[in-house]
């Protein structure tokens, strides 16, 4: 395979890894607008906004359904630890 040829390979890879990170940010932006109506909810039913048990029953589902396609346990705890706290500051 010619050098150009290897080169527009890896840069159609590429696109298809751009917009695969803008269907990301859709979808966790879809995600925090949920979690914020979930955190009005929560104050209207005079909740904690931090609810551990719901928290370890949700990051222990992510890790059990990502074990089946390939990727590594502290990755999605880190990615879900990062996206939680993020809904938690929102719903303060």
């Amino acid at each position: 395979m010619s050098v150009l040829k290897k080169i527009s390979k890896l840069e159609k890879k590429r696109k298809k890894v751009d917009k695969l990170d803008y269907k990301l940010l859709k979808i966790l932006s879809t995600r925090f607008k949920i979690t914020d109506e979930i955190g009005e909810l929560k104050k209207i039913n005079s909740q904690n906004i931090v609810q551990p048990e719901r928290w370890e029953k949700m990051i222990e589902d992510r890790v059990k359904k990502t074990q089946k396609l390939g990727i590594k346990e502290d990755v999605i705890k880190s990615i879900f630890s990062i996206i939680h706290n993020e809904s938690v500051r929102r719903q303060n």
